[in-house]
């Protein structure tokens, strides 16, 4: 963009220097950026932003009394999934991985009121439950920033 020449013959240069504060700006509030994405028929919007401690803090220990399952039946109700988990303490989510058509994955997280009962919970890794020898392992906690992909870890873009 060039300068306009004033009538006096000084140059103008208010425009440029506008549009330069609005680029220092903008680049300072990158990290504030808020990301729309639409779940569950629902429009979500969160921010791009790294998670405050006090949140990093609280994820750490819901993933800490959380466990993960791998080769439950596909056609299991969560009711059954309770039962055989309900021995080791208070359950107070359960969550099915399922596709667009709503099928099961074969797989699910439950998270537990306490930690003590995630880890005694582990017990049940190789178990029988109707008929599949399922794994179950403690849940881990996601890196802010990475995901997978064809497995590598990769960066995602801020």
């Amino acid at each position: 963009m060039s300068p306009r020449e004033m009538r006096d013959g000084t140059v103008d240069n208010s425009e440029r220097d506008e549009l330069l504060n609005c680029l220092n700006e903008w680049s300072k509030n990158t990290g504030k950026i808020r990301c729309s994405t639409l779940s569950a028929g629902s429009f979500q919007s969160h921010n791009i932003a790294s998670k405050t401690e006090d949140e990093n803090l609280e994820q750490r220990r819901t993933d800490a009394r959380s466990i993960f399952l791998r080769n439950i039946p596909v056609n299991i109700p969560i009711s059954v999934l309770e039962d055989h988990f309900r021995l080791y303490g208070t359950i107070y989510r359960v969550t099915v991985f399922t596709n667009r058509k709503n099928s099961n994955l074969g797989y699910a997280y439950i998270e537990f009121g306490e930690e003590h009962s995630a880890d005694a919970s582990l017990e049940l890794n190789n178990s029988d439950l109707c008929g599949h020898k399922i794994e179950v392992t403690k849940k881990r906690t996601n890196l802010p920033g990475m995901r997978r992909k064809s497995n590598k870890i990769i960066n995602r873009p801020v």
